[in-house]
């Protein structure tokens, strides 16, 4: 409670810099209630959910032993299912905090009891705030569980969690909240490659999307301790019902590599931070938002802070909108992208490109890169284009027989694909692949 009332002046309200163009008419809409356990089956998760190399590993025997360690995680409104992990580390720990060894739960639940550092840095730069800070505090002051991994030495190991959010209540006005956390920390010569995924789950029987409803504010943290510790993370969220909203608070300190991929087709808000804080060290995110519905709108927003010379880092963001409009406006996607770099991150070397597709005349994509070089001795890049897809490209494929539909779909699938293979084939689950087919069919739906 006190780390809310801290962050009251930091609240959500269209004065705020950080939430100038965003709607906040959905925030308040609705009250939120404690929601009820979600009870899908183990098979449904395995089949849509569960990357594929999870199970191709539990199936192989031979395979197995050769591979890095495997362990799969289900979070269900924000706590761990003990029943459905599966896996364990052999150099560390992944898992629920509550079941932890005593020595990596006092680590972590100073981490957790810790006042996020988010209201101290928006509050000194207000108006380049990406707006997490009081969203960070409310999951700190509703944390009921969270998933803690720790990887050291020289081990490899590969950890995916599954959150699955219920849906609110049949009643009118109810919103089921919940405040999933993911708190990651690796150091020594240890490579995690960690994906999350958010789905939800409608419990209230209710088809009516205005009548079933979630808000899930998430909070990851991770920490790459060290010039040679290394984290390729991947983050998703689909399936999110309409009337849904999911907020993600993303922060990152980074002293060896960092690679982010975050992949958005449903209504969310994602706040992506990363301190670059050694010489040498490495981050990037690249990030993919596909909006096709009225209903949707993605929030995404990045900081990349250089606070050490001789670093790297890259951003590569695509987003689409499009979609069959309904009314004066159709679905929506805002990206909002900040590199800072101060007099002490000399010989900084930083990019920012983001690449805009456009397919309907109801459909709106702003987007607002911006760098802010105080060093003067640095290489530093940023663009951005918005356009629909390109005429040559649909007469080329349309003149060798394919239908104009097919011709546009095939255009995005591979726009798309571009950044979602970063991912890694054998990381991408058939429920992602799904969705992101849906998004297409929808987006190229009007020929």
């Amino acid at each position: 409670r006190a780390l809310v009332a801290d962050a009251a002046d930091l609240l959500p309200n269209r004065r705020a810099e950080a939430w100038r163009f965003t709607d906040l008419g959905a925030l308040w809409r609705r009250e939120p209630e404690t929601p009820p356990l979600a009870a899908s089956s183990a098979t449904t998760l395995d089949e849509m959910w569960r990357p594929p190399a999870t199970s191709a590993a539990a199936e192989d025997g031979a395979a197995a032993e050769s591979a890095p360690p495997v362990v799969s995680i289900v979070v269900r409104d924000g706590v761990v299912s003990s029943a459905e992990t599966r896996g364990a580390l052999e150099a560390g720990y992944a898992g629920s905090i509550l079941d932890a060894p005593a020595d990596v739960a006092a680590r972590f639940a100073e981490i957790l009891a810790a006042a996020p550092p988010e209201l101290d840095r928006e509050r000194a730069k207000p108006n380049s705030a990406l707006g997490s800070a009081p969203w960070a505090a409310l999951n700190a002051a509703g944390l009921a569980d969270a998933v803690v991994v720790s990887l050291t030495g020289d081990a490899t190991a590969s950890v995916h969690v599954v959150h699955v959010t219920s849906s609110g209540s049949s009643s009118e006005s109810s919103t089921s909240l919940s405040h999933p956390r993911l708190c990651v920390e690796v150091d020594g010569r240890a490579s995690l490659d960690i994906s999350q995924i958010f789905i939800e789950e409608d419990q209230s029987g209710d088809d009516d999307p205005e009548k079933t409803s979630s808000l899930c504010n998430s909070r990851t943290t991770v920490r790459v301790a060290g010039p040679d510790a290394s984290v390729t993370h991947a983050y998703s969220v689909v399936g999110k019902g309409a009337s849904s909203e999911h907020h993600e608070s993303l922060s990152v300190e980074c002293e060896g590599s960092y690679a982010g991929t975050a992949v958005a087709t449903s209504r969310c808000r994602l706040g992506l931070d990363v301190g670059i804080l050694e010489p040498g060290a490495r981050a990037s995110i690249d990030a993919l938002a596909v909006a096709a519905d009225p209903a949707d709108f993605i929030d995404l927003r990045t900081q990349l802070r250089h606070v050490a010379p001789d670093a790297t880092s890259s951003q590569d963001i695509r987003l689409v909108a499009g979609g069959p409009g309904k009314g004066p406006r159709g679905a929506s996607v805002l990206f909002k992208g900040r590199i800072d770099v101060p007099r002490e991150a000399q010989r900084t070397d930083a990019e920012q490109l983001c690449r805009s597709a456009i397919l309907s005349n109801t459909a709106d994509i702003n987007v607002m890169p911006s760098l802010e070089i105080v060093a003067d001795d640095v290489k530093c890049s940023h663009g951005a284009t918005i356009a629909d897809l390109d005429d040559e490209s649909l007469f080329f494929l349309m003149s060798r027989g394919i239908p104009r539909r097919d011709a546009k779909a095939l255009l995005v699938r591979g726009f798309c694909d571009a950044l979602v293979e970063q991912i890694g084939r054998e990381s991408v689950p058939l429920g992602l692949r799904r969705a992101l087919d849906r998004k297409i069919d929808a987006l190229t739906a009007v020929v």
